[in-house]
């Protein structure tokens, strides 16, 4: 999974992971990492390389453990720009959600959007009305999200992006995801954002 929260023109879906920690060394349902490599490491690599808290997430029950890596990396570096501070809170609360503990999710969410981006916010409403179960909500998150119009650079900024990484983007972002969580409303979160099942045609 790709939502720090990007801008626009920039966002893609997110992967994400967990473990509990114990030392230096952590531990949580067979995922172990080294903790003072992981906290010692740069944002970018920590947050956007898979040498960082992606190759946790790639483990099987790790999210709520990759959560707390998150949440020690932000307090072991207080002083990171709000932007990227919300890129890491957005993940945190991303797989909060996934480990099923939406009660801690919500406020991370809710606050990982400082930029003021519009997409980003109708994105972070949609998520946090389906962790809340209020279906009105996310319809209207939906409606927010698809009626924004298309920034005059986004093409610029969609040819850029899939030069560097090779992948489409269509606008507006994660209006995909968001028909996801709509399709698959009454299911948990992990399992709408990863495609369970499918929106109808």
């Amino acid at each position: 999974m790709d939502r720090g929260m990007k801008r626009s023109c920039l966002a893609a879906s997110i992967a994400v992971a967990g473990l509990l920690i114990f030392g230096g060394l952590a531990r949580a349902e067979g995922c172990a990492y080294d903790r003072t490599a992981m906290l010692a490491m740069d944002l970018d690599r920590f947050d956007q390389d898979a040498s960082g808290w992606r190759t946790v997430g790639q483990a099987p029950g790790c999210f709520l453990a990759g959560a707390g890596l998150i949440a020690d990396y932000r307090k072991a570096h207080p002083n990171l720009p709000l932007s990227q501070a919300d890129g890491l809170r957005w993940h945190e609360g991303q797989l909060r959600a996934m480990g099923g503990d939406s009660q801690a999710a919500i406020p991370l969410l809710a606050n990982a959007n400082h930029d003021g981006d519009a997409t980003n916010q109708a994105y972070a409403e949609a998520t946090i009305a389906f962790l809340r179960h209020d279906r009105p909500a996310l319809i209207a998150a939906r409606q927010k999200l698809s009626g924004l119009p298309q920034p005059a650079d986004f093409q610029a900024g969609a040819a850029a992006y899939k030069a560097q990484t090779g992948r489409e983007l269509s606008w507006p972002p994660n209006l995909d995801v968001v028909d996801r969580l709509l399709a698959c409303f009454d299911r948990p979160y992990v399992e709408a954002y990863g495609g369970a099942c499918s929106p109808p045609r």
